[in-house]
């Protein structure tokens, strides 16, 4: 047997050399793989062992071979973990690519080298081990902080090892060894407390990376500046909603607004956190509006657990939007979230709404609205008596159809700072899904049903 093996790596050495000078930078660099990797299988071992665990025995080989060799533990032999599933070893100075294949003979796994490392799993899990990704960038819109995460994850040499080791914990142990972001998508992630068993050393960030996802069956993606681990499903929503939104036409104080998204850097630690606390931190601390659309959050009190360190604000806010389901967009100067359904609405309704030929009194109200700044915080309050506190505060009058608070119990939280009074009253009018009609000089707020009755009369413009 140890013939035959030498003489299958002597004909695959034989082919990659009479190839070579004809191969590409791309087969090159792939063929110089191979060959690594063959020089990895081919060094010499001596073991012996009678009834060890799985990982015992490899761990073993490891040290004497000096190749890193990774045994998953979520893999099962005989209902319990591939781990602690016991093989016998009696071998004097053979290639570690024999010793392996009996160990995986005797537990009826599987072993493919990935990234330099020897992954033992089963055929599942070494299939998509072996599985080439299309790419590590998540879209095809590559930016240039996604090309220093690319770097750093190639060029990043570290070494660790991880015994029973909560997943959690080793990805921020490995964010700080690596000192870059390593974001979970805490939906896709096992609802039981996985732990991780792993040791690597000297092996690029990456590999180390893509060791901790393949037991877990998960895949990590360079995006925004960070690497974002998920399954597959969450990958293709994460390329899908990954985006921040304008309106079609939108405005100075939108693109403002986005400017200061890009260029903000943050750091922060969210454990637990309620999710509208963490939305106001974010707020405080990247000085920058940004309003939840109450309608479509979670009933129950979602919580936040995220960490970044030195990220852009626009990563921040995509991502704790993301483990909420919502999206964001920037609209009248403030980073709106909401679900699909709100995100449509808001482009639809996110108007004040003139006659066709406004009186002078209309348009001296409009201008007011523009003009007069606001910031205030309302926190469970009465709807009718936050109406009320802006209408004092920009000395404008503002009329609610009574119909639409019918409920006098009915309240509003709001927080905004420094925006002008129009976007303070289309904002409050969102969350109770009325419209802004300017009148008589008055801003009228009205339903849905009373809106499109006004239309049928008369014809008005939005602004």
């Amino acid at each position: 047997m140890r013939h035959r093996i030498a003489v299958v790596w002597v004909l695959i050495a034989g082919v990659l050399a009479a190839a070579a000078a004809s191969a590409g930078p791309d087969e090159q660099k792939a063929r110089a793989e191979e060959l690594a990797t063959r020089r990895l299988v081919e060094k010499r071992v001596s073991i012996d062992c009678t009834d060890c665990a799985l990982v015992d025995a490899m761990a073993l080989l490891a040290v004497r071979s000096r190749v890193n060799i990774a045994v998953d533990g979520h893999a099962r032999v005989e209902g319990k973990s591939a781990r602690y599933a016991k093989v016998t070893l009696k071998l004097k100075n053979v290639m570690l690519l024999e010793a392996i294949r009996q160990a995986c003979e005797q537990t009826g796994l599987r072993f493919a080298v990935v990234k330099r490392v020897v992954y033992i799993s089963d055929e599942e899990g070494v299939r998509r081990a072996s599985t080439p990704w299309a790419s590590v960038f998540l879209t095809d819109e590559i930016t240039q902080p996604d090309r220093k995460v690319k770097r750093q994850l190639e060029e990043t040499i570290v070494s660790f090892q991880f015994n029973e080791q909560p997943v959690m914990e080793a990805i921020d142990f490995l964010q700080t060894l690596g000192n870059l972001n390593i974001i979970p998508d805490r939906r896709s992630f096992p609802k039981d407390k996985a732990t991780i068993t792993l040791k690597l050393m000297n092996v690029p960030l990456e590999t180390a990376v893509t060791m901790l996802c393949e037991p877990l069956r998960l895949r990590f993606a360079v995006r925004d500046g960070v690497v974002w681990i998920s399954d597959d499903e969450g990958m293709r929503k994460a390329a899908e909603r990954g985006h921040v939104y304008l309106l079609e036409k939108p405005t100075e104080a939108d693109l403002k607004a986005y400017r200061h998204l890009e260029q903000t850097i943050v750091s922060f630690t969210f454990n637990e956190q309620p999710v509208m606390g963490a939305i106001d931190f974010l707020q405080t601390l990247g000085n920058l509006n940004i309003v939840p659309d109450r309608r479509s959050f979670p009933k129950d009190k979602a919580a936040i657990t995220l960490k970044l360190m030195n990220a852009r604000l626009e990563t921040g806010v995509k991502l704790l939007s993301e483990q909420i389901g919502l999206r964001f967009v920037i609209r009248e100067g403030v980073a709106w979230l909401s679900n699909e359904e709100g995100l449509r609405k808001a482009a639809e309704r996110g108007h004040v709404y003139l006659l066709e030929k406004p009186t002078d009194a209309d348009l001296k109200a409009y201008r007011q609205l523009e003009e007069t700044v606001v910031s205030f915080t309302f926190n469970e309050q009465p709807v009718m008596e936050a109406l009320d506190f802006l209408q004092t505060l920009g000395r404008t009058g503002i009329r609610p159809e009574l119909t639409a608070f019918v409920d006098p119990k009915r309240t509003i939280t709001l927080k905004l700072n420094y925006v002008p009074l129009r976007t303070a009253c289309i904002l409050l009018a969102e969350q109770f899904e009325l419209r802004c009609v300017i009148r008589k000089g008055v801003l009228y707020l009205f339903s849905e049903k009373s809106f499109k009755e006004l239309q049928a009369t008369a014809k008005l413009q939005p602004r």
